[in-house]
């Protein structure tokens, strides 16, 4: 159990937030951190925690950035962009990658070039999207732009 929440008891929050502000917060910050249900770590009990953080202080409206794989690849597959601002390991990490580059192609640009260099990684993806080339490092490499366009 989290410290905010007792069974069979009613909390009173009292909160200035409007609709608005709590739909921006689900599908922002909240939406951000969402993973799979989980009994032990991903359940009601630590939503409502979050939640009650949040409207105990809505002026904290920041992002919750994800920290493990999952969560990133989760987050990834709703907004590719959101690479950018993920830490170096997990934007290293191929499954992240690939979930954020398949759900909007600009996300190559926040590619670290130690991923962009892996040739066989880099082609699968964009043989599917060749709208993609424009922002690998690999588009100034004939011989691969020719594999490319010859796939």
């Amino acid at each position: 159990r989290g410290p905010h929440i007792v069974e069979d008891q009613t909390q009173e929050v009292h909160s200035d937030i409007t609709a608005r502000q709590l739909l921006e917060w689900l599908d922002g910050p909240a939406g951000m951190k969402w993973k799979a249900y989980d009994l032990a770590t991903a359940n009601c009990q630590h939503f409502v925690g979050d939640l009650l953080d949040f409207l105990k202080n809505p002026s904290n409206l920041t992002p919750v950035l994800p920290t493990s794989v999952e969560e990133a690849v989760l987050a990834t597959k709703r907004d590719g962009m959101l690479l950018k601002h993920l830490e170096e390991d997990l934007r290293r990490n191929l499954q992240v990658v690939h979930a954020a580059v398949t759900q909007d192609r600009r996300a190559w640009q926040y590619v670290p070039h130690i991923v962009q260099s892996q040739r066989n990684f880099v082609y699968n993806l964009v043989k599917d999207d060749i709208q993609s080339l424009a922002f690998v490092d690999l588009k100034s490499d004939p011989a691969f732009v020719r594999g490319i366009v010859k796939y």
